[in-house]
């Protein structure tokens, strides 16, 4: 359930809070309580588990992904930017780097080129290069 909808529960709880104080309760508890069970670590795994039902690709596989596929493509995670160790120069997120060190070792194994995508980071365009350089260096090969 999307949490726009608890959010209307509670909307719906302070507009009826004077008319209806039981429907107001009522609405405010599943509303709040929701919410609150949708932040549990718990609950997120559980449904992360119902919607992760696609497994890894076996390393078996690895070899033959060049007879099934064109290219590898990494979605963009992020990245930090002007990050002052590398000499100001925007750097991919942890997510982004585990993201890219699979899809480089898949690359290495399979003979694929590797395709990464980028985002906006608060308006800014994307530095598709902060993130090849990463999978074209090969450093954790």
């Amino acid at each position: 359930m999307p949490p726009g909808v608890l959010f209307l529960l509670l909307l719906a709880a302070w507009w009826w809070r004077r008319r209806c104080p039981r429907l107001a309760a009522a609405c405010f508890t599943l509303g709040l309580g929701g919410l609150w069970l949708m932040s549990l670590p718990l609950t997120v795994e559980q449904v992360a588990r119902t919607l992760e039902t696609e497994p890894a690709l076996a390393l078996e596989g690895w070899a033959g992904l060049a007879s099934r596929a064109d290219a590898i493509v990494v979605l963009g995670a992020g990245r930090e930017r002007g990050d002052p160790a590398w000499g100001g120069l925007d750097q991919p997120t942890y997510v982004a780097l585990e993201r890219m060190r699979y899809a480089a070792q898949l690359a290495k194994a399979s003979g694929l080129p590797v395709l990464t995508s980028g985002g906006l980071h608060y308006g800014t365009p994307p530095t598709p290069r902060c993130c090849s350089r990463w999978v074209s260096s090969g450093w954790w090969w």
